[in-house]
């Protein structure tokens, strides 16, 4: 094995040396509850002695060690044992605010809703952050007590556009990191005063924790089925763990549907939550009405029945009973939506509960202020003597009539301390990093690689490098989709064998069958950030494939240098491609909105560019923007010195990321080494890289190697040139792709079961053109498909039921959105051309964006106005997953309307999910978003969602009467 110079470190796994290993024992670790008590009325109780309160744990009472109560009025007392000194942190309450994606009606209700807490919860050591779920966590505001700010946060996470132009996300991270590298610069960015408190300083611990959120959350690629959302839940529930106090998080969606990809992700957040003792409370964001909601359900099964009882019949077979078709249409069809029973879940086992139904959030909002002001602490020592990973429940109990307890549900037995974990499954590679030797059964290669700081700290990642021909491919959605499974786990222990850092991920992968044999060739990357102060450290490291069950684990010596005085630049890293990535913002491996994929091979093959990532940091003092050059050699022979240009307007004090590219097509095979350095006002730092050109024709030794020509050509600001970077696929591979999704889209119906669904359409008017958008009506359907046929049927216009047609409805309307669109794009009467323009997503989520434009001549799409109609040319994108060669996304664009005609523009922009029915996963819509312009300036715009994907049967009966 090749040792790579510079390249921080690089092991194969399985040759490992001795280290002190992560020990899962079997002592027994404390337990904290937060209780909240209320009476029938639903007022808080805050006399209640330890007397009343009978815990249980797995069915085994235990006692509690401490019992007290929390208030903002007083610093609280234990009921059972008295502290030796106050700790003004556990007064500490963090409130997290988090804004799902949300649409324009319900963005407003959330608005409503979140700023009615900050002002009834507002108080003594009460600090709020406001982050927004995109494809990854995004900061708006870092926790705070000043309302101003938080109601501008507040704005501009619902999309109020406005707010959304004050708010700089770069910023508020920037001050993040001053508040994570200096407690003085805290106090002055942050108006919150948390001064006076004690230990390392509750900004700088709060800081800390929010960077380690946002840098989770942004190198993790969204995986194909995944939610963002259940991610940013997961990744803030774990990292809250370390703080003291009452936390909270209040998520604002509109429901989730959760898919059995989901499932086990969806049971770790839950049992994370309860591990950090971080509460949840859920907010459904859709307003409606509980009577409302319930006789809209009931009224659907209804409906449903008498569309089934009218198909029976209109074959000429004998009417059946309402009562049996019934019996066959409830087909799962509970009252309680399913996109609200994880929401209900998700509260109600984590100590919180939901928030759904209603219009008005002002009394929830009081509870919850109430439970931030006011709250129980229990603590006790479970009985456990097998750390064995399975559930744990715990049951509270309170001896007082019409008295009722709110706590967390229970736990996973898992062990405690800085390894955190959360499931099952990491327990089981936890215990994998203490076997000796470690397993060898997953081959993987795995390096470190130091790339800026963070504050005091410096930033790193741990990349993964595993062959996909290593993992065990199992059928997905039926067997038409193959599905790989991996969990990478790192453990980081300083000097004396202490752990100061686990990082773990899970990673899923979908690939169509025919893509199998290509996927096996590749090579996947997985990386992870972390931040940790100069020093050496050991790491060690586990991956696992979930579908075979197989295991493989390494470790190596990892060090952090200091840096010192003047200029820094950081370790080099040899680069195998860019990934273009719409997260890839900023922090260790990226470059310009690109991912840098490590070679961690060392080797280059002839003819293809060597190419250098590397970050530079100019000294805040620096008179003058410092020089750059590389220097490449072989042996103890300088082949030439190469000067590199920073970009324009460097200030003293930058941190930027830099590419550089030599070509190898002049160079014979052999071992290079690549030297960089920067000089900045006489002071010089440098670093080294190895690598190594294979193919080429070998070097003679008494030969004297010619300097190759045009060295290096590098780059700054634009990737694409640097090197072969996810380019457009040939022409025969595009060819490919148009095919297969063709193919998938036209089978497509035939693909599905019989299901039904609710399509809720919700229409904005805005007379005035400039998108002041005003909610005309919410329309709620029943979207029923049967044999490849969608019916439509209006259940409730506003919450109020209906027997109007929706051809009967004013204003504009829109059909087709489900499933005949995306089947008439890629039908060959369309005749549409498609035209391969570039990538969007990263990682496991990377999709092809794809134009198409179809003549007017061919066209499938109609405009209507009374009885004028017009069939206009239409042009658009389509986002096909690269995996699964499937449309995850597609936009129609209508053209060339005539002046003359009501309607001048129209669009359309929908997208797919995965969704559950029965006990399969199927791609369906999830939501689409119609706008039209009507003359010069009315608007109108349609957001259109489908939820409560239920399967749809139909049991009937035929009798032969033969005596008649």
């Amino acid at each position: 094995m090749r040792r790579l110079i510079v390249l921080a470190v690089l092991v194969q796994a399985g040759a490992a040396q001795s280290t002190a290993p992560v020990v899962i024992t079997t002592q027994s670790q404390e337990v904290l509850l937060d209780l909240v008590f209320r009476d029938k009325k639903g007022r808080l109780v805050r006399d209640v002695k330890p007397e009343e309160i009978q815990i249980t744990d797995d069915g085994t009472p235990v006692k509690m060690i401490s019992f007290r109560l929390n208030t903002s009025q007083s610093g609280g007392g234990s009921q059972v044992k008295t502290p030796a000194a106050p700790d003004l942190l556990r007064e500490f309450r963090l409130v997290t605010l988090v804004f799902d994606r949300l649409s324009l009606e319900p963005g407003r209700l959330a608005r409503d809703a979140a700023l009615e807490l900050i002002h009834q919860a507002s108080g003594p050591n009460v600090y709020f952050a406001v982050l927004v779920v995109e494809s990854r966590l995004h900061l708006l505001q870092q926790y705070t007590s000043d309302q101003t700010v938080l109601r501008t946060a507040i704005d501009a996470a619902t999309k109020r556009a406005k707010a959304r132009e004050r708010i700089d996300g770069d910023q508020a991270e920037r001050i993040l990191r001053s508040l994570a590298g200096d407690a003085n610069a805290a106090m002055q960015v942050q108006r919150g005063d948390l001064s006076g408190l004690n230990e390392r300083g509750p900004e700088r611990r709060m800081a800390d924790m929010m960077l380690n959120v946002l840098s989770i959350s942004e190198s993790s690629a969204r995986s194909v089925q995944s939610r963002p959302s259940i991610g940013a839940l997961l990744t803030l529930a774990r990292e809250q763990e370390a703080l003291p106090g009452r936390k909270t998080i209040v998520y604002f969606s509109e429901g989730l549907q959760l898919t059995t990809a989901v499932m086990e992700q969806f049971r770790t957040v839950i049992s994370a939550a309860n591990r950090s003792n971080v509460s949840i409370y859920a907010v459904d964001a859709t307003g409606l009405a509980v009577s409302e909601k319930n006789r809209e359900s009931s009224d659907l099964v209804n409906r449903s029945a008498e569309l089934s009882k009218q198909q029976v019949t209109s074959n000429g077979t004998e009417a059946v009973s309402v009562a049996q078709v019934k019996s066959g249409d409830t087909m799962e069809m509970g009252l309680r939506s399913s996109y609200q029973s994880p929401l209900q879940e998700l509260a109600k086992e984590t100590g919180g509960f939901v928030i759904t139904d209603s219009n008005d959030f002002r009394k929830p909002m009081k509870k919850i202020s109430e439970e931030l002001s006011s709250w129980y602490e229990a603590a006790y020592s479970p009985a456990i003597s097998s750390f064995d990973g399975h559930f744990r429940r715990i049951s509270v109990t309170v001896n007082r009539r019409d008295v009722h307890v709110q706590s967390r549900a229970g736990y996973f037995a898992l062990p405690s301390g800085s390894t955190q974990p959360a499931s099952p499954h990491e327990a089981a590679m936890l215990k994998a990093l203490s076997s000796k030797p470690l397993p060898s059964a997953l081959p993987f290669k795995i390096a470190a690689f130091q790339q800026g700081r963070q504050g005091t700290d410096f930033t790193a990642s741990v990349v993964f490098e595993i062959p996909a021909s290593e993992l065990q491919l199992d059928p997905d959605n039926g067997g038409d989709i193959l599905r790989a499974s991996v969990s990478v786990m790192g453990v980081i222990h300083d000097g004396s064998g202490k752990v100061v850092h686990k990082l773990m991920r899970d990673v899923a992968y979908q690939i169509s069958k025919d893509k199998a044999e290509l996927f096996r060739k590749e090579t996947l990357s997985i990386a992870e950030p972390f931040a940790l102060p100069s020093g050496n450290y050991r790491l060690q490291t586990v991956a696992f494939d979930r579908n075979g069950s197989r295991m493989g684990g390494g470790e190596t010596d990892v060090s952090l240098m200091e840096a010192k005085a003047g200029p820094w630049i950081s370790p080099l890293v040899l680069v195998r491609r860019l990934e273009p990535d719409a997260n890839a913002a900023g922090g260790p491996l990226r470059f310009k909105g690109a991912r840098v994929i490590p070679e961690l091979s060392g080797c280059v093959a002839h003819g293809e560019s060597a190419t250098i990532y590397f970050t530079v940091q100019t000294s805040p003092g620096a008179k003058a923007p410092p020089g750059l050059a590389l220097e490449l050699s072989r042996g103890s022979e300088v082949l030439g010195r190469f000067p590199m240009t920073l970009p324009a307007g460097v200030k003293p004090g930058d941190q930027l990321p830099y590419v550089t590219s030599i070509p190898t097509s002049s160079m014979d095979a052999g071992d290079y080494v690549a030297r960089v350095i920067v000089l900045e006002d006489g002071t010089e730092a440098e670093q080294k890289m190895g690598f190594r050109v294979e193919g080429g024709l070998a070097h003679a030794a008494s030969a004297t190697a010619p300097a190759p020509a045009s060295i290096p050509s590098h780059q700054f600001a634009e990737p694409q040139p640097v090197l072969s970077v996810l380019l457009a696929p040939e022409a025969g591979e595009q060819e490919r792709l148009i095919k297969a999704a063709r193919e998938h889209a036209l089978s497509y119906s035939g693909s599905l079961p019989n299901f039904s669904c609710r399509q809720i359409t919700q229409r904005y008017l805005d007379p005035s053109g400039v998108e002041n958008w005003r909610l005309r009506d919410t329309i709620t359907e029943q979207l029923r498909y049967h044999d490849g046929t969608e019916n439509y049927t209006m259940i409730a216009v506003n919450g109020q039921r209906t027997k109007v047609n929706r051809t009967e409805m004013d204003g504009t309307t829109s059909s087709g959105e489900f499933g005949n669109l995306l089947r008439a794009v890629f039908s060959p009467q369309t005749e549409a051309l498609f035209e391969w323009k570039g990538w969007s997503g990263s990682g496991s989520d990377r999709q092809h964006v794809v134009a198409y434009k179809i003549a007017k001549t061919h066209s499938p799409y109609s405009l209507s106005e009374g009885s004028r109609r017009y069939k206009p040319a239409i042009h658009g994108l389509l986002y096909v997953d690269d995996g699964t060669q499937r449309v995850r996304r597609i936009t129609v664009i209508a053209e060339g309307i005539p002046a003359a005609f009501p309607m001048q523009e129209s669009t359309l922009d929908l997208e797919y999910d995965y969704a559950k029915i029965g006990n399969e996963d199927f791609l369906l819509p999830s939501q689409a978003v119609l706008r039209v312009r009507r003359g010069r300036t009315r608007l109108t715009r349609h957001e259109i969602r489908f939820r409560d994907y239920r399967m749809y049967t139909v049991e009937s009966s035929v009798k032969f009467d033969l005596g008649k």
